[in-house]
């Protein structure tokens, strides 16, 4: 009787083979996971601008003008008028939906 001792697992050459395949994958995912959060950001990015942009338009159409930029005295007294009505407790006929 011929006894055959095979013993079954996998060789070095396997496994390394497998671990390299695994880090090829693993390299392609995050780079598309990576460009995916650069859409969000940019697309983020977007919605904020557009928010802006209706609040400044409710703004001018609440206030009949758009909100004072710039700096000195004017800057100084634009906030002045918005912390007087918030300490009055109201909010000077302006509403941001």
């Amino acid at each position: 009787m011929l006894l055959i001792n095979k013993k079954s697992g996998f060789t070095l050459i396997e496994l390394l083979v497998v671990i390299a395949i695994i880090g090829l994958l693993a390299s392609v995912v995050m780079a598309s996971v990576n460009s995916a959060r650069i859409k969000a950001r940019d697309t983020k990015r977007i919605s904020d601008m557009r928010q802006i942009q209706l609040a400044l338009e409710l703004f001018y159409n609440q206030v009949g003008q758009y909100p004072i930029s710039g700096g000195g005295a004017t800057w100084d007294d634009h906030w002045t008028f918005f912390s007087n009505c918030l300490t009055a407790g109201t909010t000077c006929g302006v509403t941001l939906q």
